[in-house]
């Protein structure tokens, strides 16, 4: 296999809207991640170890509830 034949295997995989989407979806998670390492490596570099601490809590947190409110459960 050739470089030139996998190129175009990638171009013609890049046509189908279902590998492109899931390209874009890897892509976002992708940058996503590392958007967040870089904010905490920030952060850990310009704030107390407290701040940094109570922020990460409040960050679990609030991802615990939206994970909690996707359930859809009903009103209680």
């Amino acid at each position: 296999m050739s470089a030139l034949s996998s190129v175009r295997g990638i171009g013609a995989r890049l046509s189908t809207p279902l590998y492109r989407n899931g390209i874009a979806l890897a892509l976002n998670s992708s940058l996503s991640a590392l958007l967040g390492v870089g904010y905490w490596y920030v952060a850990a570099h310009h704030a107390s170890q407290a701040t940094v601490g109570r922020a990460g809590a409040l960050v679990a947190a609030l991802v615990a509830l939206s994970a909690i409110s996707q359930l859809s459960l009903p009103n209680v």
